[in-house]
């Protein structure tokens, strides 16, 4: 197996309260990666949400999480955490050539 990637991703803090969101991946031959680790920060908001999110990602492969499902999720900012990541992980998938 290929060493571990670390990656970081910035969101706007105006539009969701969770700014920074820190991967460990590990790539897999067939050119997807299995989330190892997950960390979601911010400067507001409850640490509830967030902690939750990355156990439930932990060990999946980033090809099978259904960001459909993620864009509906709704909060009292103007972007909850599963539409965050619904679009950090779209622009990961994109970076990372993932189908």
């Amino acid at each position: 197996m290929a060493d571990l990637v670390r990656l970081t991703l910035a969101t706007d803090p105006e539009i969701t309260c969770k700014d920074t969101w820190r991967f460990v991946l590990q790539p897999l031959p067939d050119a997807d990666y299995l989330i190892m680790d997950l960390e979601i920060r911010g400067r507001s908001g409850c640490e509830g949400h967030p902690k939750t999110i990355a156990a439930l990602l932990r060990g999946r492969r980033i090809s099978e999480i259904a960001l459909d499902d993620l864009r509906t999720t709704e909060c009292s900012r103007h972007q909850s955490c599963g539409q965050t990541l619904a679009k950090v992980l779209e622009d990961l998938k994109k970076g990372l050539d993932i189908s």
